[in-house]
């Protein structure tokens, strides 16, 4: 039987990836920090964001309907290179101690991770242009085309100064020109 590669997944893929869970249950043995599940739990209770909300209790939805299959790592431990107050630290610490690749839409996140010398899985409804042409071309579901409007003076998706974002639905169909 083959075995499956561990990833760990951080709160911002739980909430801007709805059915990620499903999607990589299959392909990988999953493992969330409990301090995912207390972040989640903190939004669902204290946002004043109502979409956000939403998200969490969608993302705590999907945690208890698949809690079979999950590994929740309990340990809030982090690497003695980072400070153990921030939330960040423990998550990556998880996946490095795991010996597992990391999920998250959290680019500092990833940058930690890559300094423990952690590899990070992207997203498969974000595409990403090699070579720049001034024009970047991303897919999203419903609920990442509301968190884009309701974030809209973040660069969410990387875009260089000057770079259009072409957004589409999940039919191909261009839904807006930013």
């Amino acid at each position: 039987m083959k075995r499956l590669q561990k990833v760990v997944i951080d709160t911002s893929a739980l909430l801007n990836h709805e059915g990620l869970i499903d999607e990589l249950k299959e392909k990988y043995k999953i493992v969330i920090p409990i301090k995912v599940v207390e972040e989640l739990d903190n939004i669902k209770q204290n946002s004043t964001n109502d979409s956000l909300k939403y998200f969490a209790r969608k993302s705590i939805h999907s945690l208890k309907n698949n809690y079979d299959l999950i590994t929740f790592d309990l340990i809030n431990e982090v690497d003695k290179s980072f400070d153990e107050e921030i939330n960040d630290n423990k998550i990556v610490s998880c996946a490095k101690r795991n010996n597992a690749l990391l999920i998250t839409d959290d680019m500092n996140l990833k940058v930690k991770a890559y300094s423990l010398g952690l590899e990070c899985l992207d997203i498969e409804d974000k595409v990403v242009d090699d070579e720049y042409n001034g024009v970047k071309e991303i897919v999203l579901s419903e609920q990442n085309l509301i968190y884009l409007y309701e974030h809209n003076r973040e660069n969410i998706y990387d875009c260089l100064i000057n770079q259009y974002l072409i957004v589409k639905d999940e039919k191909g169909i261009i839904l807006d020109k930013l």
